[in-house]
């Protein structure tokens, strides 16, 4: 993933970037998400407008109602409020990102564009317990999970299938994602100078401001332990 208010990122994403680290209590589950663009209104080159990409999350829910969003490979963690009565939760990242210095020999002022990036969806099935004293690095220890671990119906398609904005083939019970989609934003910010970066070259915006949208499945794998 390509994020530019994440130096490369999703990894494309969000507010109150830190990794957390030590024991914790809560339920959660590890998923391989998959996103697929449905729109773009920023131009093929712009930054982040990859068609399709993948990651892993680990999603945790507290007893306080909150969702914590990782995505360990790209040191990313957010946390929001989930609706306790339909699942629904949203991310939301808002920030200002210097593009480029001042140029005084082109009599370029500096390029500052806000990036607004959400992320949304549902919650759907039960999460396993996350034991916070297990050696295993936060591994989800729950006794029916590791039924389903062990059971040979968890390596049937019919079972297991991605889980996305169509809910997909799950089996009742089982930790989902439902609704999954994400969308980012770029808009000029009031006096900066970003003349040079709209075009159709390499890393220029057809349009400013412009937003770009995906859709995204997620396929939850059990047998991936949530991270310290």
């Amino acid at each position: 993933m390509d994020r530019i208010a994440l130096g490369s990122t999703l990894a494309l994403l969000l507010a109150t970037a830190a990794c957390e680290t030590g024991p914790r209590t809560g339920n959660g589950a590890v998923f391989r998400v998959r996103a697929a663009m449905t729109s773009n209104s920023c131009g093929a080159g712009a930054p982040s407008a990859q068609s399709s990409f993948a990651f892993d999350a680990e999603v945790i829910l507290s007893a306080q109602q909150s969702l914590t969003w990782r995505i360990p490979a790209a040191r990313i963690s957010a946390q929001t409020t989930l609706d306790v009565t339909t699942g629904a939760f949203r991310l939301v990242d808002d920030r200002v990102v210097v593009v480029r210095a001042a140029d005084p020999r082109r009599e370029l002022g500096v390029c500052a564009l806000r990036r607004f990036d959400v992320i949304e969806g549902r919650i759907a099935g039960q999460f396993p317990a996350l034991d916070p004293l297990a050696d295993s690095g936060g591994r989800a220890v729950d006794p029916l999970a590791d039924a389903m671990v062990d059971a040979d119906a968890m390596r049937d398609p019919v079972i297991i299938t991605d889980a996305g904005v169509d809910g997909g083939a799950r089996r009742s019970g089982y930790p989902g994602l439902d609704e999954l989609r994400e969308s980012v934003g770029y808009a000029v910010v009031p006096g900066a100078d970003c003349r040079d970066i709209v075009g159709v070259g390499p890393s220029q915006f057809i349009a400013l401001p412009c937003q770009m949208n995906w859709t995204m499945s997620a396929e939850w794998n059990p047998e991936a332990a949530v991270s310290r």
